[in-house]
């Protein structure tokens, strides 16, 4: 595994575009379709207007594709910044750029939670509904609980936080950081956990908020 974190960043943060483009565009064309978003809300529009105006999303749908690196490069920076915090509290000799590196490389397993929805919907799932789409996640919380449109949306944001791919992203951050620093695991997951991890807590808050004050 730590054999990941000596190849070439750049490329790495390339596949992770281009993977990201293509789990994206899927997802829209072969999940998130015409009339499964018609029969969503087929009582409150008519199929005219409703045809109109998911032809012009899709027309600006390059902007999300466009965006996504840059979007991608703040993520890792923001991370990183989490992670040298640390690093730098414990007067460890890193470069920004070390971890920046680590996050880049740990971020391809944020690839496997879209690629697993984009194939159960469009190779196992027989029939679905567009919230049988929003709220699949076996692997968090929020997948083992009834979910209705009633329920509440911090509620619904917490569960979804609460997932194996969390966790297993922070071991994966740790392993790199064991990599650069040259410490034991053990070492690397508690340096995690004290500066990821308390980012993390710091962005649910923030999030937590906006929910509360806009719903």
């Amino acid at each position: 595994m730590q054999q990941l974190f000596s190849l070439n960043k750049l490329a790495v943060f390339t596949y992770i575009c281009i993977i990201s483009v293509i789990l994206s565009f899927a997802m829209r064309e072969l999940v998130l379709t015409l009339d499964l978003y018609y029969d969503a809300f087929s009582e409150q529009v008519t199929w005219e207007r409703f045809e109109k105006n998911f032809n012009k999303r899709k027309e600006w749908a390059w902007v999300g594709y466009v965006s996504f690196p840059f979007i991608l490069a703040i993520k890792c920076t923001l991370i990183a910044t989490c992670l040298y915090t640390g690093v730098f509290l414990k007067n460890l000799s890193i470069k920004f750029q070390q971890l920046f590196g680590v996050v880049v490389v740990a971020e391809m397993l944020s690839l496997l939670p879209t690629t697993i929805k984009v194939l159960w919907f469009v190779f196992i799932a027989d029939s679905y509904t567009l919230e049988d789409v929003i709220y699949f996640s076996p692997w968090a919380l929020s997948g083992w609980v009834t979910i209705t449109k009633e329920t509440d949306r911090l509620w619904l944001y917490l569960l979804q936080v609460a997932n194996s791919f969390e966790i297993l992203y922070m071991f994966l951050l740790a392993l790199g950081l064991q990599t650069i620093t040259q410490q034991s695991y053990l070492s690397a997951l508690a340096l995690t956990v004290k500066s990821y991890g308390l980012g993390l807590v710091l962005w649910i808050t923030f999030v937590s908020f906006l929910i509360v004050s806009f719903t």
